[in-house]
């Protein structure tokens, strides 16, 4: 595992295997792969990144959540036998 300075905070390299870069968080996490070969540092970089934004903007997807909690609701409200 190496931790590089241009990684956001929290997100470790491993070069153990030799045609594989492995991109995870410190919790263990995986977050993408990248071959060797073609692996850029922008293109890592970009991987984190994106990453962390997911982890910390409640954006759509917690917007989609509130929706299927309320779909769920009205199906069990629908389906329930009185």
């Amino acid at each position: 595992m190496c931790d590089l300075p241009w990684l956001p905070p929290g997100y470790r390299l491993d070069w153990s295997d030799v045609e594989v870069l492995i991109l995870s968080r410190y919790n263990g996490y995986f977050v993408a792969a990248f071959s060797t070969m073609g692996a850029t540092k922008e293109g890592i970089r970009h991987a984190a990144e994106e990453d962390h934004r997911k982890l910390t903007d409640p954006g759509p997807a917690h917007r989609r959540r509130d929706v299927w909690a309320k779909r769920k609701g009205a199906y069990e409200k629908h389906t329930r036998r009185s």
